[in-house]
């Protein structure tokens, strides 16, 4: 991912984003959340799943993509 980021190669960015991170991940917090002891982990679930989904829009808009969250 560092050296995409340095080439600023935005749709293999928002490849690895699609392929890899939202993919699994913001699944697994969705599950995490309602587990979570205290409002600091939740919240921190939250703003996981919100800055992976905002960064994944922002990839597909500047590699040319749509948005198909």
């Amino acid at each position: 991912m560092q050296s995409m980021i340095s080439q600023n190669d935005k749709t293999a960015q928002e490849e690895f984003l699609r392929s890899h991170l939202v993919r699994w991940i913001v699944p697994f917090l969705i599950g995490v959340k309602p587990m979570a002891a205290t409002p600091f982990y939740r919240d921190i679930c939250d703003f996981t799943i919100e800055f992976l989904l905002s960064d994944y829009s922002l990839l597909r808009a500047e590699s040319g993509g749509t948005d198909e969250r």
